[in-house]
């Protein structure tokens, strides 16, 4: 399961503070998989991310295991590279991954700021221009302070 190294997962929906976690062990218990992350020290800390989801970039796959995604899942993430911008225009920066989460899809846009995680829901109002391969988006209130 944890094939290739696989260290850093993501929570969804994110905590403020552990946006990533850093993978320090996996093991396989009587109780079900237990897993230990750098950022979680604590059983307060661990209660705190009961019941969330955690979650790979695509990125982060090895080969074998994205072409086995892509076969299930039709073909690789057609949007990769594509400018995002807001509906005001300013340039987010070029969408370089997505996250599968059990509610929705979650696009990683890497731009000048850093890192931004854009949940693909109705409300973002995506306008997609595949010639010149650029996403528009309407951002929510409060969706770049929460990904600082």
């Amino acid at each position: 399961m944890f094939e290739g190294g696989h260290q850093t997962f993501y929570l969804a929906p994110p905590l403020l503070e552990h946006k990533e976690l850093s993978l320090l062990c996996c093991e396989t218990t009587p109780q079900g998989l237990s897993l230990r992350f750098a950022e979680i020290d604590d059983r307060a800390a661990a209660h705190e991310v009961l019941g969330r989801a955690l979650l790979l970039k695509t990125a982060d796959l090895s080969d074998a295991a994205l072409e086995a995604w892509a076969d299930k899942e039709g073909g690789i993430f057609p949007e990769q590279g594509f400018e995002v911008y807001s509906d005001e225009g300013v340039l987010l920066g070029t969408l370089s991954d997505k996250i599968e989460t059990g509610a929705n899809l979650v696009w990683v846009v890497e731009g000048a700021p850093g890192e931004l995680l854009l949940p693909v829901i109705d409300d973002l109002q995506i306008q997609r221009d595949d010639a010149t391969r650029r996403v528009t988006v309407h951002l929510l209130d409060g969706l770049l302070e929460a990904n600082r």
